[in-house]
């Protein structure tokens, strides 16, 4: 290797080195800032909204798992700090990185089963399905929480042993682990890899069929109020939005790594390593993207919340009716 291409890698390194330390721990902790701002008024608010449809249940899950990804936002933003004790580092590799991306995976199915209760509500709107029954959304949800955890974090926590750190060094957390906790690690990768590209193509078709119905329903409208209603239809599509901007970036770029193309230079691995930490720090920001889903589609949150935040309009919203009566008569767009 020559002196140019020493003196290369080296910049390369340092500039790698430089985002790692401080870029990233700054853009995580306005993420933390942002969605425990956020989650913690829609977690209040939550309280304060009748469970009327699986829908609304499955957004209540959201704001719980949201919520468990925002705690471990901040720990990992302060383990990443020059000050941070190695302790703490430990304590990261072993339960917050697990549970980051238990809570990621569960915000991935919980927003592909939102998907398909919006799919019902649109294209079928008539018909029923046990689908958007309330007792088959509480019994998916337990599934998906007890069989995600058994399977994925429960494992990665037990089958990581702090006593395997030689406190010398760079903190690797894989090194924490034995032969069986590294195997069971790259198979949790594959798992979540596939529960992903699953809910990207679910995800995919129902929007397809949506979008569909949205332009037949565009060709049959007349009336004003059959646009609005149209136009309440459209709604639909922040959730898929938010589902690309946060979470397929990075699993695109974790191609690369499963691939593991020969060979490949070392300058070429550093961008690679850059682009994947740049797409994870997007997936964390859907804690604080997820909140425009529960105001942007549900009217009782969007009026809780302004209430909140004691932002008032010009003219006073009359608040004489009962929280039934409120879900009663808003039960159209908080099923949007």
């Amino acid at each position: 290797m020559d002196k140019a291409t020493t003196n290369r890698t080296s910049s390369n390194a340092t500039e790698s080195d430089t985002f790692t330390m401080y870029l990233f721990p700054c853009l995580y902790a306005l993420v933390f800032l942002g969605s425990a701002f956020l989650n913690t008024v829609a977690l209040w608010i939550s309280f304060h909204v009748q469970c009327a449809s699986s829908f609304l249940f499955y957004l209540k899950n959201l704001i719980i798992a949201d919520l468990l990804m925002t705690v471990t936002i901040l720990l990992k933003t302060l383990s990443e700090a020059s000050f941070a004790p190695r302790q703490l580092k430990i304590i990261t590799c072993r339960y917050s990185s697990v549970v980051y991306y238990f809570t990621l995976y569960i915000s991935i199915i919980l927003m592909t089963l939102i998907s398909l209760d919006r799919y019902l509500k649109i294209v079928r709107p008539f018909g029923t399905s046990f689908v958007r029954n309330k007792t088959f959304s509480k019994t998916a949800a337990v599934i998906i929480w007890v069989a995600l955890f058994s399977t994925t974090a429960m494992p990665n926590m037990i089958l990581t042993d702090p006593r395997r750190d030689n406190a010398s060094g760079t903190l690797n957390c894989i090194c924490l682990k034995e032969a069986l906790g590294q195997d069971w690690h790259y198979a949790v990768i594959k798992i979540n890899m596939v529960i992903f590209w699953v809910c990207f193509a679910v995800m995919v078709v129902f929007y397809l069929l949506i979008s569909k119905e949205i332009y037949e329903s565009y060709r049959r409208s007349q009336s004003n109020n059959k646009k609005d209603k149209r136009r309440a239809k459209t709604r639909v599509y922040v959730i898929i939005a938010v589902f690309f901007l946060c979470f397929a970036p990075y699993h695109f770029a974790r191609i690369p790594y499963i691939l593991k193309t020969p060979g490949r230079s070392c300058s070429l691995s550093k961008s690679l390593h850059l682009v994947k930490e740049f797409t994870l720090w997007l997936t964390s920001t859907n804690t604080c993207l997820d909140p425009l889903i529960y105001l942007y589609l549900c009217k009782s949150f969007r009026r809780r919340f302004i209430r909140t935040v004691s932002i008032r309009s010009s003219r006073p919203v009359k608040t004489n009716y009962s929280k039934g009566q409120e879900v009663s008569s808003n039960y159209y767009e908080t099923s949007m």
